[in-house]
C-alpha cells in the first residue's frame, strides 16, 4: 500500500459517517473516528485506552462477552449485535455492532 492510499484509508476511516473503532488485544480502544466519539459523548483522549467493556451498559456486557468468545472461536462468522453503551453523561446509547478480528502483520 502506497502512502496516498494510506492517506485515503485513514481520511475514509475518521470522517465515516458511522462510528468505528479499532481495538487492541486487551480491549483498548487504539484508533476511533469522529462519529463515535459524538455518539458518546467523548474526545478522543478520553475515549483512546479505555476497554470496550468500561463504556457497556451493565446489563449488556455479558451478552457482549458471549459475542466476543463466539466471534473468537468462528472469526468469519458475519454476524450483527445490538446492544448498549453508555454515553459520556451515562444515558445509554443503542448501537448494533459488526465485529471484524484480524491480526497486524509483524513488524
Amino acid at each position: 500500500m502506497n502512502k496516498t492510499d494510506t492517506t485515503v484509508l485513514n481520511y475514509l476511516f475518521r470522517y465515516a459517517i458511522v462510528g468505528m473503532a479499532l481495538l487492541d488485544i486487551e480491549n483498548r480502544f487504539i484508533m476511533v473516528n469522529k462519529s463515535l466519539l459524538q455518539m458518546l459523548g467523548y474526545t478522543e483522549d478520553e475515549l483512546v485506552g479505555k476497554t470496550w467493556m468500561s463504556i457497556t451498559h451493565p446489563d449488556d456486557l455479558n451478552m457482549s462477552m458471549e459475542y466476543l468468545l463466539g466471534h473468537l472461536k468462528t472469526p468469519s462468522a458475519d454476524e450483527i449485535m445490538e446492544k448498549r453503551y453508555l454515553h459520556k453523561n451515562g444515558q445509554p446509547v443503542y448501537v448494533r455492532i459488526r465485529t471484524n478480528i484480524f491480526e497486524f502483520p509483524q513488524g
